[in-house]
């Protein structure tokens, strides 16, 4: 736990580069991979989309973000497990699934797999809704105020530091509540 309240104090005050360190040898000392990996990508696509670096840190960044990506996307025990690919899609979603060489098509795919494997996890049906035939807009409302009124699903999104904090300020926004 004591990992995340640092990479979350790492990334409130601009330290991108200590954040990555920081998850990289999470990676490497194996300890919490899903958490750790969903909030690397989320760093280091943040880094790459909303601060000012220079192009060769950027293609650094996105070198290593892309080989990263690769070990994970390509291992079975990932590839099928629907937390993975949730917060992957999601993330990949919120800052532009290209940076992953996805496509939007991957991104439903999914959110769609995430969805099939849990069909009764409300954020797996949140994040697949736009792509259901439904009135999607207030399908979403509904569940985002379902899980930020749940005690399982909010311990759960804030174990994912810093993306948790995004999913869930995103969750509260579309429950129409200020914050939990």
């Amino acid at each position: 736990m004591e990992w995340r309240k640092k990479i979350k104090d790492y990334f409130k005050n601009g330290n991108y580069a200590y954040s990555i360190a920081l998850l990289k040898r999470n990676i490497l000392e194996k300890n919490d991979l899903l958490d750790t990996f969903i909030n690397l990508i989320y760093v280091y696509l943040y880094s790459i989309v909303e601060t000012d670096m220079s192009k060769e840190t950027k293609q650094v960044y996105l070198k290593d973000l892309n080989s990263t990506f690769k070990i994970f996307i390509e291992d079975e025990e990932y590839i099928n497990d629907p937390e993975f690919l949730f917060y992957t899609a999601y993330i990949a979603s919120s800052f532009g699934e290209f940076y992953l060489d996805l496509t939007c098509n991957d991104i439903e795919q999914m959110f769609e797999k995430s969805f099939q494997i849990d069909s009764l996890n409300l954020l797996y049906i949140w994040g697949y809704s736009p792509y259901l035939n439904v009135d999607y807009a207030k399908m979403r409302k509904e569940h985002a105020i379902k899980i930020v009124s749940n005690n399982k699903y909010l311990e759960n999104i804030k174990e994912k530091a810093i993306v948790g904090d995004n999913l869930l300020a995103t969750l509260c926004f579309e429950a129409g509540i200020n914050s939990i």
